[in-house]
């Protein structure tokens, strides 16, 4: 059985053997394994010596209801619970995680065992329709980037900026705007020979040259 393997004193150990047991038990031929480890689970998420919040992770994974930790103290446990999916229609899950990519763009991802800035990023983008709302952190994301970021940072934030594609008959919002003067501020993030990022830009209806970009942030 999958959870026999979860025994193990060694906390880093049952880690990586719970997330692999996670994605055993949704398979048919281990589902009747799901109600054990989610038991194993919860066991461990209430047990204040343990990373509570990696383990709320996992039972969100796992499709556990987790509704409970959305008002734990912890803010670990709170965001790794805002992050199932079965809470993406959740508005109080919602709003932890645009406060945590906020929190991210100001000081980082302190555990990303727990999170990823990425994986943050994928969900606010998700569940938020209006851009105005991320649109601050994402700036303070987008200043910090990198050219790697074409799927996973900067790429996806400016797609969701500009979720209409850009046209030059159209005035950009401020958002819209400060977001692009963003990206053209940071030189790291023009590697012309990136294929990805060209085709990030394209999707945003967008010049993948740096001048021009500055010059329709000039627009009035």
């Amino acid at each position: 059985m999958v959870v026999s393997f979860l025994d193990n004193a060694d906390q880093s150990q049952r880690k990586r053997v719970a997330q692999a047991a996670v994605s055993h038990v949704k398979t048919s031929a281990l589902a009747d394994q799901r109600t054990v480890l989610a038991a194993r689970l919860r066991t461990w998420a209430a047990d204040p010596s343990e990373q509570r919040a990696y383990w709320v992770r996992q039972l969100g994974d796992l499709g556990d209801h987790i509704e409970q930790y959305l008002a734990d103290p912890d803010t670990d446990v709170r965001v790794c619970a805002a992050l199932a999916p079965n809470l993406a229609e959740s508005a109080t899950a919602t709003n932890i995680i645009t406060a945590a990519l906020a929190d991210a763009a100001d000081r980082g991802i302190a555990e990303p065992d727990l999170y990823t800035l990425s994986e943050l990023i994928d969900a606010v983008v998700a569940r938020v329709d209006d851009f105005e709302r991320i649109a601050a952190p994402a700036q303070a994301i987008i200043r910090q980037a990198d050219w790697t970021g074409f799927d996973t940072t900067w790429g996806p934030l400016l797609l969701a900026a500009f979720n209409t594609p850009y046209d030059e008959q159209t005035k950009l919002s401020s958002a819209q705007r400060d977001t692009l003067t963003a990206m053209v501020a940071n030189p790291k993030i023009w590697n012309y020979q990136i294929g990805n990022s060209l085709l990030v830009f394209r999707r945003a209806g967008l010049p993948f040259d740096r001048e021009a970009c500055d010059r329709i942030t000039e627009q009035l």
